[in-house]
């Protein structure tokens, strides 16, 4: 075993391929034996990453289809411990590296974007997973992804055009795969309440502010909704997130770093959810996708990733009066509700961790054959 942070999985065989391609490599398997995947992410202390916790449950679901999967990172990004760390990864003879970007303890460092240019693997992928929303720079950072991975990966279209728009139609094969739930379904044996809820990281720039002014707006004037503000905390943020708490209404409920099962069951029994990203929903945001899986409408505003289809399943408001004006059509018309949560309840269907694996798993088995 290495030494460093992974997950070992499961050993059972995986499905067929196109005929052009090796025996070995249909079955999931290299000549020596299943294909063993390397799945990089920022650090192995923090307690909620949206990506990291994405990259478990995308290396358990990949287990059934015939690859072994590791969830490593070094020990820090500075040039010895990614050095230390390439050679644990040569050690480990894995078959493919790839990278999960940006992810929480990376830091600035440009060291993931060059690993597949280091030879710790047979290939080398990489998936970027919110670039409309970096820096000038930061974008600029990601060219290099390149020449070092044989595939880049997108979680939209929209995402992928961005990218290709601004650093030109060149490089690496590119793959488009959905954002998954990492929050399961857990109905409520007793129905739902009246409670709005806040689901995501606790940071600057999330909409968190314009939640708590629907929270005050509502208390004002009386209304029966309960409010309940779920995410995690980087020590980064640790005094942002008190500084909110002080500031908001005393009635607004706080849980920070719940299990995805504690988050499901409070998203069952919730009535809806208002998330006011401010630069609008998109197809990225795993606490949208989280929501939607549990069947609860979504207060929210769009903006230029907010495609057609994204923008039919929102229930689309501005601000706080208009999100609690929402709530009060929603709450006078339960079968309009239930429409909307039924149809939430669908689309989600087809937008499983099996799916999403069987498409990473084509795209390593092609790049494997090449």
């Amino acid at each position: 075993m290495l030494e460093i942070d992974s997950v070992q999985l499961g050993n059972q065989e995986g499905s067929g391929l196109p005929a052009k391609q090796s025996e070995s490599v249909k079955s999931g398997q290299t000549a020596r034996g299943r294909i063993r995947v390397a799945m990089i992410v920022g650090d192995d202390h923090t307690l909620h990453c949206g990506v990291k916790d994405g990259a478990f449950q995308l290396a358990a679901a990949l287990a059934p289809l015939g690859f072994d999967v590791d969830v490593l990172a070094p020990k820090a990004w500075t040039f010895s411990a990614v050095r230390r760390f390439v050679g644990r990864l040569r050690q480990g003879r894995y078959d493919v590296l790839h990278v999960q970007y940006p992810s929480i303890g990376y830091r600035g460092s440009l060291a993931p974007h060059v690993l597949g240019l280091l030879r710790a693997a047979r290939v080398a992928v990489a998936t970027l997973h919110e670039f409309s929303s970096f820096t000038k720079l930061q974008q600029l950072s990601t060219h290099l992804f390149r020449w070092s991975g044989s595939t880049i990966l997108f979680v939209s279209e929209f995402e992928r055009s961005n990218f290709n728009r601004r650093l030109g139609l060149l490089g690496a094969t590119q793959v488009v795969f959905p954002v998954v739930s990492q929050v399961p379904r857990v109905p409520s044996s007793s129905g739902r309440d009246a409670t709005v809820v806040y689901f995501g990281q606790i940071r600057p720039g999330k909409g968190l502010e314009a939640y708590l002014d629907l929270a005050r707006h509502s208390i004002k004037l009386g209304r029966h909704y309960e409010f309940h503000a779920i995410g995690s905390i980087s020590k980064a943020h640790e005094a942002y997130a008190r500084s909110l708490a002080a500031k908001a209404a005393p009635e607004v409920r706080w849980s920070f770093d719940l299990s995805f099962e504690d988050v499901g069951r409070i998203l069952g029994r919730s009535f809806a959810a208002y998330l006011p990203f401010p630069d609008g929903a998109s197809e990225r945001r795993g606490s949208l996708a989280a929501a939607w899986f549990n069947g609860l409408p979504v207060l929210s505003l769009t903006g230029p990733a907010t495609t057609p289809t994204i923008r039919e399943l929102l229930v689309v408001v501005h601000n706080a009066q208009e999100a609690l004006s929402a709530l009060d059509e929603l709450a006078g018309r339960p079968e309009e509700w239930e429409r909307i949560s039924r149809g939430l309840r669908e689309y989600s269907e087809n937008r499983s961790w099996e799916h999403v694996a069987r498409l990473h798993a084509d795209a390593y088995r092609a790049i494997l054959c090449t």
